[in-house]
């Protein structure tokens, strides 16, 4: 398997992203036919989080944040930064220093499948965090260096979203723990939007 980055991504139109957000986690969930949601396991850093944008997928080696790193420079505004695992792990793969880049670039939030540290200071950032567990034990960067299965690639099919994966570019909308984490496609979200969001028009 060969390293690859993904670099021109085509991202869910932002109306649409828009939209996704005000319709909240379950209402999205039940009236996209029950799919979408992600497991439930992956917990909000601080409460009261919430979020909505496009992703920007990631397969990482547990104990390795190279890749995400890598993603960083990957994102635009209005991104959501969703990284798997090729294996269980709970690491603190993410902390205050990555926050302070991803927000630099606009992005509006993270969706890990492994651990973030400095759970305080993201609280206090407002920069909103979904993982599977908070840990202090940090992550180096050598490992990718010599790995060739590393990569940020087009559908993170070990992310676990009820046997799928987030795919870059698919509409990401995260809200609240009580409500949890949710993706779909941007060819099947808007004609789901059409139906159950009216658009007022104005002159």
């Amino acid at each position: 398997m060969k390293t690859v980055v993904v670099r021109n991504i085509k991202r869910t139109e932002a109306d649409l992203v828009k939209r996704l957000a005000a319709v909240g986690v379950s209402t999205a969930h039940e009236a996209y036919g029950r799919f979408g949601l992600m497991k439930p396991y992956l917990r909000p850093v601080w409460a009261g989080a919430e979020a909505a944008g496009t992703a920007v997928t990631v397969l990482a080696h547990p104990g390795d944040n190279w890749m995400i790193h890598v993603a960083v420079e990957q994102c635009k505004p209005g991104d959501i930064l969703v990284v798997g695992c090729s294996a269980d792990n709970t690491d603190g793969m993410f902390g205050d220093l990555l926050a302070t880049s991803l927000m630099a670039r606009g992005v509006k939030g993270l969706i890990i499948d492994a651990g973030v540290r400095d759970a305080k200071t993201l609280r206090e950032m407002g920069f909103p965090v979904w993982s599977k567990a908070i840990s202090a034990k940090g992550t180096p960067r050598a490992a990718a260096m010599v790995s060739a299965t590393i990569r940020v690639w087009a559908g993170s099919q070990r992310f676990p979203r009820n046997g799928t994966g987030a795919r870059y570019g698919q509409s990401v909308s995260t809200m609240n723990f009580q409500r949890g984490t949710f993706a779909a496609t941007s060819l099947t979200l808007a004609p789901f939007l059409k139906v159950t969001i009216p658009v007022k028009e104005t002159r």
